[in-house]
C-alpha cells in the first residue's frame, strides 16, 4: 500500500439525440464524437496499460439515457458509417496535402486514430458498455449509478417523488446494461442539497460525490478537508473533488489545456472547406459541424499543429499534475489529520476529447507516472470511501459542479421560463399515478410515455443550452416538444381517448427507457 491515493471519475453524459425520423442532424454527431474522442480512446488507454501490467483504477458514470443510445443497434450502425466516412475523408485529405509533409503527418495521425476507433468498436461488438462492464468485473473500473437523466435534483427539493423517479429509473436502466452492483451514486452535476443524503441512502447506496464547496462550506469543515471521506448522520459517505486538481485542467486562464501548443478545437475544416468537398462526410444542408480534422494549434495566425511539440507538453503537464498532487497530499499527511489522504479529479465528458483533444493522452501518461511514483497509487472511489473506519460527520453545503458553483446558470433571463413548466408537469405526472393506479394495456403505455417525457424534460441540458446561442434553438425546440408531448398524453388520458397512432410515433422517435413504469412517480407517504 502506498501512502497517497489518486481517484479519477469519468462523468459521461449527453442529451438523448437519437432521431428515427430525420438523419444527419448535428446533435447526433455529438454522440459519435463522444465515441471517437472519449469512450473508445479510454478503452484503448485501458488496453495499453493492461498490456504493460501498469495498474490503474477509474470510476465511470454513464447517464442512463446515454446508455440506451450506446446500446442502440441503429445508432451503432450509424456510427460505423460515420467513422468510415471520416476514414475515407482522411484519405482524400492525404491527396490534397500530398506536397505538404507537415500536414500530411497530422492527417495520417488522424487516419490511424479513426482506424483504431473502428477496430475497438468492432472488438466490442458495437456496444462499448459491455467492455466497460468487463473492465469493472476485472477490478479496473468502478461503475457508479446515477439519475435517469442529467437532472438538477435541487429543483425538486420539495418534490421527493421526482427525485425518487429519477433514481429508480436510473437503477432499472443500470441493471439492464451492467452486471455489477453499484455501491456509489453520482449526483448529476454534484448538485447536493441538505436531505438528499436520506433519499440516496434509502436506495442502498454507500457513498456519493460532492463538490469541494460542499465540504469546505459545510456545517463542520472536515479536518482533512477534501482529502478524506466524510459521512452524514445516516451513514452515507461523501467524497469531495479536489478543487486544485480540477482547476489545473478546467481553469480557463491557467489550466493545462490552455497551452498554445495544443490543438485548436474551434478551427476545424468542417467550418472552412466548401460544401461540395465536405458533402461525402455530412449533410451540409443541415448545418456546419466539426469533423475532427484540425491542423492548427492555439497559437495565433493558424500556426500548424506540431504533434511532437504537443506531446512533449503533455508529458510536462502530466508530470506537473502528478508532482503537485504528491506535494499536496504530503502536506496533508504531515498535519497528522489523515493517514491516507487522497485527491479526486472529475473527468468531464464536456471537456475531455471535446475541448481538450489531448486529454486522454495526458491521462494515460498520468497513470504511467503514478505507477512509477513510490508514494502514489490509484484507487476506486469505493476504496476511498472506506479507507477510514471513523469518518467525520458533516452536512455538506448546497453546491454543484456547474461553473458558478451553485445554480446561477439554470435560472437566467434566457431560461427561467422553463422552470414553471418543469415543476407543473412533474406535479401533473404525480397526480396521474394517483388517478390511474392500476391501468393496463394502451392506457398504461400512454402513462409510461408521459413519464418518459417528464424524465427527459427534467434534464438540465435545456436550461443550460438555452444560455448558448449555438445550442439555444435546439434546446428550446426539444424542451417545447417534450412539454407538448406530455400535454397531449395528459389530455388524452383526461378525455379517456388515448391515441394509438400518436403513442406509436413517440415510442418510435424516443426508444429510451423501454422498461419504464409510470408508478415510479408514486406519491411518497
Amino acid at each position: 500500500m502506498k501512502d497517497y491515493k489518486l481517484i479519477f471519475i469519468l462523468d459521461a453524459h449527453l442529451p438523448y439525440v437519437r432521431n428515427e425520423v430525420e438523419l444527419g442532424l448535428i446533435e447526433e454527431e455529438w454522440l459519435f464524437d463522444a465515441l471517437s474522442y472519449l469512450y473508445l480512446p479510454i478503452l484503448k488507454m485501458c488496453s495499453n496499460l493492461q498490456k504493460e501490467d501498469i495498474p490503474f483504477k477509474i470510476g465511470v458514470v454513464f447517464e442512463p439515457a446515454l446508455c440506451d443510445m450506446l446500446a442502440d443497434k441503429v445508432l451503432q450502425d450509424r456510427y460505423r458509417q460515420n467513422v468510415q466516412r471520416k476514414i475515407e475523408f482522411a484519405k482524400k485529405e492525404l491527396e490534397r496535402f500530398a506536397e505538404c509533409a507537415e500536414t500530411k503527418r497530422l492527417i495520417q495521425y488522424n487516419l490511424k486514430r479513426f482506424n483504431d476507433d473502428k477496430r475497438i468498436f468492432e472488438d466490442c461488438g458495437g456496444n462499448v458498455l459491455k467492455q466497460f462492464d468487463y473492465l469493472a468485473r476485472q477490478g479496473y473500473v468502478e461503475l457508479l449509478a446515477t439519475a435517469a437523466t442529467n437532472s438538477f435534483l435541487p429543483f425538486f427539493l420539495n418534490m421527493p417523488e421526482a427525485i425518487a423517479a429519477q433514481i429508480e429509473m436510473g437503477q432499472i436502466n443500470y441493471r439492464k446494461h451492467f452486471s455489477a452492483v453499484p455501491s456509489g451514486f453520482w449526483i448529476p452535476s454534484m448538485a447536493y442539497f441538505d436531505g438528499l443524503d436520506d433519499i440516496i441512502r434509502s436506495y442502498g447506496y454507500d457513498y456519493t460525490v460532492v463538490s469541494s464547496e460542499g465540504f469546505l462550506l459545510s456545517d463542520k469543515v472536515p479536518p482533512a478537508g477534501v482529502f478524506s471521506a466524510a459521512a452524514s448522520k445516516n451513514g452515507l459517505k461523501f467524497l469531495a473533488c479536489d478543487l486544485s486538481a480540477c482547476n489545473s485542467l478546467y481553469d480557463e486562464p491557467g489550466g493545462f489545456p490552455q497551452n498554445k501548443v495544443y490543438i485548436d478545437v474551434e478551427n476545424d475544416v468542417g467550418f472552412k472547406l466548401s460544401e461540395e468537398y465536405l458533402a461525402p462526410v455530412f449533410d451540409t444542408s443541415k448545418g456546419r459541424r466539426a469533423i475532427g480534422f484540425r491542423y492548427w494549434s492555439r497559437e495565433e495566425e493558424e500556426t500548424p499543429y506540431d504533434i511532437q511539440k504537443a506531446h512533449a507538453q503533455i508529458w510536462a503537464d502530466a508530470e506537473a499534475y502528478v508532482n503537485s498532487r504528491a506535494e499536496a497530499l504530503t502536506a496533508v499527511k504531515e498535519t497528522g489529520v489523515c493517514e491516507s489522504p487522497f485527491s479526486l479529479l472529475i473527468i468531464s465528458s464536456d471537456f475531455f476529447g471535446k475541448k481538450w483533444c489531448e486529454g486522454l493522452i495526458w491521462l494515460e501518461r498520468v497513470f504511467r507516472l503514478i505507477h512509477d511514483n513510490k508514494n502514489l497509487e490509484t484507487i476506486l472511489p469505493s476504496g476511498a470511501a472506506n479507507l477510514s473506519k471513523q469518518l467525520y460527520t458533516i452536512k455538506p453545503f448546497f453546491s454543484s459542479f456547474l461553473r458558478s458553483g451553485y445554480a446561477d446558470e439554470l435560472l437566467t433571463k434566457q431560461n427561467d421560463w422553463m422552470y414553471r413548466y418543469i415543476i407543473k408537469i412533474t406535479e401533473r405526472m404525480i397526480d396521474l399515478v394517483e388517478m390511474f393506479p392500476a391501468d393496463g394495456s394502451l392506457k398504461e403505455r400512454v402513462l409510461n410515455a408521459a413519464a418518459r417525457e417528464v424524465l427527459l424534460l427534467q434534464s438540465l441540458y435545456w436550461p443550460l443550452y438555452a444560455n448558448d446561442s449555438q445550442f439555444k434553438d435546439f434546446a428550446e425546440r426539444r424542451f417545447v416538444e417534450h412539454v407538448n408531448s406530455f400535454t397531449a398524453a395528459y389530455e388524452a388520458l383526461g378525455a379517456d381517448s388515448p391515441d394509438a397512432k400518436w403513442l406509436s410515433s413517440r415510442e418510435t422517435k424516443y426508444p429510451v427507457f423501454k422498461d419504464i413504469n409510470y408508478r415510479i412517480f408514486s406519491r411518497k407517504k
